[in-house]
């Protein structure tokens, strides 16, 4: 589907033909999610096909296979393009590659990530990793954007120390340079649980219940 658009934003300007304007995609253009086969592990959202200024895609891997054959051993990995605009509405996906990262590390039992879609804006991380022995993680992010001034190869990149248990939580808001967005949040830590709360601009507000670890 997405070499679908690319190609539909081709043709337009050169032969005149606006693919856009077909039944498939005004009929298709903005349906929630789809998944695909369990034996590739990646799950996809697209978002405003129908409408390239708009349109976001977001595609999550998450397989046992490592980096067998022509695929990237890049397991819970996810690409983000494009823009959205804010709905009310959250889309939950789910990986666990423990199988995958067991190839180079085998006191890994568990290597998960949950990843939230909320409201066609924004997206909340949540990774929960757990080894027999203590193991440091890096979270890394790649943001290639030229036309937004970034550099090729631009990367957030966050170290954690040495546990036997991670819980991390990451806030990804995906917008155009000339129409900035925030989404405010805090974290209640007070009870048996920790509480992650998030409200956008047009106060539509979301909540995650992350249950605490007991100490190992």
């Amino acid at each position: 589907m997405a070499n679908l658009t690319n190609a539909a934003n081709f043709v337009r300007p050169y032969f005149g033909i606006d693919l856009y304007q077909r039944p498939f995609i005004q009929q298709t253009g903005d349906f929630r999610a789809y998944t695909n086969s369990s034996d590739t592990r990646s799950a996809a959202i697209q978002h405003r096909m129908d409408d390239p200024k708009e349109h976001t895609q977001f595609v999550f891997k998450s397989s046992p296979y490592d980096s067998i054959s022509h695929s990237h051993g890049d397991q819970n990995s996810f690409c983000l393009t494009g823009l959205a605009e804010e709905r009310v509405n959250h889309i939950y996906i789910k990986g666990d590659t423990a199988k995958a990262y067991k190839h180079f590390n085998l006191s890994k039992t568990k290597v998960q990530r949950e990843i939230y879609f909320v409201c066609d804006s924004y997206y909340v991380f949540v990774d929960s990793i757990g080894a027999v022995e203590v193991v440091d993680i890096n979270w890394l992010c790649h943001a290639n954007d030229e036309d937004d001034g970034l550099a090729v190869s631009t990367a957030l990149y966050v170290k954690f120390p040495k546990e036997k248990r991670h819980r991390i939580a990451i806030l990804l808001v995906s917008y155009s340079m000339e129409a900035p967005k925030r989404v405010f949040h805090f974290l209640d830590d007070q009870g048996y649980d920790r509480d992650f709360y998030f409200t956008d601009a047009d106060e539509n507000a979301f909540k995650i219940t992350i249950q605490k670890l007991a100490k190992a």
